[in-house]
């Protein structure tokens, strides 16, 4: 078994929705793998963003450890966290969320100059990036001149520039058409097998949800159902 590079247990969120006490996540466990694919499906409302945010370290849990290689990020201050976000994990959302007065090159580049590398150094590896995901040649557009499909592309190489353990994916073909959608999601499956990079994606698509290697179901803030090795048990969401 390749090493745990993300774990959290005994987690749980809520939130207060006037005096409504709202228990997203209880005591929920979940391991990543180095290299392992990653589903996590539910209803709407079922925690799926909540739990991502909290492994991201973008919220904080009300109880519960969340481990990044290792290491509990529940102490962390906020420059803390920002550089091992950095350093260990790659996102992509279901809005690209690129820059739009830089160009592509520049919008994967970021991350690398953040975490310290030189502008020389940065787009050298974006460039490398940009070249093996089939976009040599629109690195000088900005994302306006793009593509839907393209620009999830640059999402997907900014979000590989770090050579990240892990990369958290919400939704990333929510905003594109079929064809596009499947391309983007072969493209990821692709990285995540090529590159090593652990894959966490969540999704409301039952097809892409069990091409993945394992699969967990929320509900009510618990795994209820969960499967590996691309066993396609049914679920509902």
């Amino acid at each position: 078994m390749s090493k745990v590079v993300m774990h959290c247990h005994d987690l749980c969120r809520t939130f207060v929705e006037g005096a409504l006490e709202v228990n997203v996540l209880r005591d929920l466990e979940i391991s990543i793998h180095a290299g392992e694919s990653v589903a996590i499906v539910g209803a709407s409302g079922s925690g799926k963003s909540t739990l991502l945010h909290l492994l991201a370290g973008l919220d904080r849990p009300d109880a519960g450890i969340i481990e990044i290689d290792g290491e509990s990020i529940n102490q962390m201050g906020d420059r803390s966290l920002a550089r091992l976000r950095n350093r260990h994990m790659g996102f992509v959302y279901q809005m690209h969320h690129l820059l739009p007065e830089f160009t592509a090159l520049e919008n994967v580049a970021i991350p690398k100059m953040i975490g310290g590398a030189s502008r020389e150094q940065a787009e050298e590896a974006a460039m490398v990036l940009l070249e093996r995901l089939g976009l040599k040649e629109r690195a000088t557009h900005r994302p306006g001149e793009l593509s839907g499909g393209e620009r999830q592309r640059v999402a997907v190489c900014r979000a590989l520039v770090m050579n990240p353990d892990v990369v958290l994916a919400d939704e990333p073909t929510g905003n594109l058409d079929p064809e596009t959608a499947q391309d983007v999601f072969q493209l990821m499956r692709e990285v995540n097998a090529e590159f090593g990079v652990a894959l966490v994606l969540v999704t409301h698509d039952k097809g892409l949800a069990f091409s993945m290697q394992t699969g967990y179901q929320l509900l009510e803030g618990k795994v209820v159902k969960e499967w590996g090795d691309g066993v396609g048990a049914s679920f509902d969401g």
